[in-house]
């Protein structure tokens, strides 16, 4: 009985995180580059562009590109309505992200800054997320 009992609780804790890892897999079949850039380009929002950036990287040079599809995803709702602050401080954080590794060597680096620019244009979108309705297919 007590082997039983031992193997139900292992099957409980591997089945979650069975469930749980597939959730974080990239959406995107392929993991070919032009493949996840076109498939980012079509998600219907800046939060979940944002979200498969993060599943389906590369980790990088590659990732500038595609950093850059979610970046102009999210760009067009915040475009001509942010205040003279805001704008300030969207243009600071995008120059946070193109001098942080600007003296690092290496394709990894590439990739940290798309990834930078992304989550800024992101962040800089989340007060209009409200105002933007997904279109309906």
């Amino acid at each position: 009985m007590k082997p039983l009992i031992a193997f139900l609780a292992a099957l409980a804790v591997i089945v979650p995180s069975i469930a749980f890892a597939a959730d974080d897999r990239c959406p995107i079949e392929s993991l070919s580059i032009a493949d996840i850039t076109k498939g980012i380009s079509q998600a219907p929002t800046c939060d979940v562009a944002l979200k498969m950036f993060q599943k389906c990287s590369v980790g990088t040079s590659g990732d500038i590109g595609i950093g850059e599809v979610v970046t102009q995803k999210c760009e067009a709702l915040f475009k001509g309505k942010l205040s003279a602050q805001q704008t300030r401080a969207y243009s600071h954080a995008r120059q946070v992200c193109d001098s942080k590794y600007a003296k690092e060597d290496g394709t990894m680096y590439r990739s940290f800054e798309a990834f930078c620019r992304a989550q800024a244009a992101h962040k800089a979108a989340t007060p209009f997320f409200q105002s933007v309705k997904p279109q309906a297919k």
